[in-house]
């Protein structure tokens, strides 16, 4: 069971990791945004590095 989960996961971060970026732009910089755009409609200030490294 780990075996395929870890394959999953695997799988998915190259998924993600690849072509998103030409499509989206930079991840981080994406995060931010949508950070700053949830934050604006709590009016409060949402950062990245609040949440620690797990977010990507």
């Amino acid at each position: 069971m780990n075996e395929v989960c870890g394959e999953i996961l695997a799988d998915t971060g190259r998924l993600i990791s690849s072509d998103r970026a030409e499509q989206h732009g930079d991840m981080r910089a994406n995060h931010e945004n949508i950070a700053n755009l949830w934050g604006g409609y709590g009016k409060r200030i949402i950062c990245l590095s609040c949440f620690g490294p797990h977010i990507a």
